[in-house]
């Protein structure tokens, strides 16, 4: 278990939780009597304990587990309770977080004082106060289990801001990304297995809303074609299951050419964390708009020139252009005629061509 995401109880008694365990304490002592007495004391009070005679055996005790907590006499054969805290302190970092306490016979103020400049928590003497003792133990558990919940605590908060700042964004990146996709001509939505309609962009609602072709009902996107929903759900399907890289499918309209929708996979996947796929909807019959500024920019256009190319785009005659804008047929010629020059075309097919094909590489004004 980690001492991260353990708990257990620090009374003296037995732990009451089942998945509590009881505190492992690593004696360490050469006096094998008065070990033992500990030992027997510190068992009966709920602990776990093991053994180690000197410094030397309770390093090696240290490899196979990490203690809650080390008891240690001071004067020992081959390596003392001063030795052993020292190379615990510079040389086992994983034991930072162990209250190591001595409990010697050496009880003199100038060996109580050393023993806490080399890193000891606590000092007992010898003969053992027994009640004093457990009390000991029991306070410094207590304390390094308050330290345990209180870094918990400011790890779960560091969590809590971590998530919500990616949040925040990931909310501003789709943000971003959805205004970008509203400046598209083409539509584009985005819908999971069950075709339910997970984001859909301002030229998708448009046509949506017209009901000619693509409705949503009940949540779900469909075509005023049932042949050509079957084929959908059948395109959807197979982007899902990767047995097409793609799919299409043309829907018929009441009014004007078909929609043509293309599927192709969406790794983002839905709202929830589900596979989803991306629709494109083409509509031969909506031409693209155009922004103003973005135009005068790639053909170094007037305002007023600008203006007419977008209306032009639009599919608006030249008198109804004269008549929108207040000005004579001949002013809307003299800068048609700008137009032809500054686009490098003649005729005013191809500058609507031209027009539309910029408009497909650019984004709404309002994106």
């Amino acid at each position: 278990m980690s001492p991260l995401s353990g708990t257990w109880s620090l009374s003296l008694d037995l732990p009451k939780s089942a998945n509590a365990r009881r505190p492992l304490i690593l004696c360490v002592d050469d006096d094998l009597y008065a070990r033992a007495d500990v030992v027997e004391e510190l068992t009966a009070s709920g602990h776990e304990v093991t053994e180690a005679g000197n410094g030397a055996e309770a390093l090696v005790a240290l490899q196979d587990r990490k203690p809650d907590l080390i008891l240690c006499d001071i004067t020992m054969p081959v390596m003392s309770g001063y030795d052993l805290l020292r190379v615990i302190r510079e040389k086992r970092p994983d034991l930072n977080d162990v209250p190591f306490i001595f409990l010697s016979g050496l009880g003199e103020r100038a060996e109580i004082i050393r023993s806490k400049r080399i890193g000891a928590d606590d000092f007992l003497t010898k003969p053992v106060d027994y009640e004093h003792l457990l009390a000991t133990v029991k306070a410094r558990l207590t304390q390094i289990e308050r330290m345990r919940r209180s870094l918990l605590a400011d790890l779960e908060r560091e969590r809590s801001t971590a998530i919500e700042k990616a949040q925040h964004e990931t909310r501003n990146a789709l943000d971003g990304m959805a205004r970008v996709l509203d400046g598209m001509s083409s539509g584009f939505l985005i819908v999971n297995g069950q075709m339910q309609l997970q984001f859909a962009n301002q030229t998708a609602r448009r046509i949506i809303d017209e009901k000619d072709g693509l409705t949503i009902a009940v949540g779900q996107l469909r075509t005023s074609v049932p042949r050509a929903t079957r084929q959908l759900k059948q395109a959807v399907r197979d982007v899902l299951e990767e047995t097409a890289r793609s799919g299409a499918v043309t829907v018929a309209k009441e009014l004007g050419r078909p929609l043509l929708l293309q599927v192709f996979p969406f790794s983002a996947g839905d709202a929830a964390g589900n596979p989803a796929v991306a629709v494109f909807v083409l509509d031969p019959e909506r031409r693209p708009s155009l922004d103003q500024k973005v135009v005068a920019e790639m053909y170094g256009l007037t305002p007023a020139e600008a203006r007419l190319a977008t209306a032009i785009a639009e599919g608006k005659r030249l008198e109804e252009i004269a008549d929108t804008f207040s000005v004579s047929q001949t002013t809307v010629s003299f800068h048609l005629q700008n137009l032809f020059r500054k686009t490098q075309t003649s005729r005013q097919s191809d500058l609507v061509a031209l027009l539309i094909r910029s408009a497909l590489t650019t984004l709404h004004a309002e994106a």
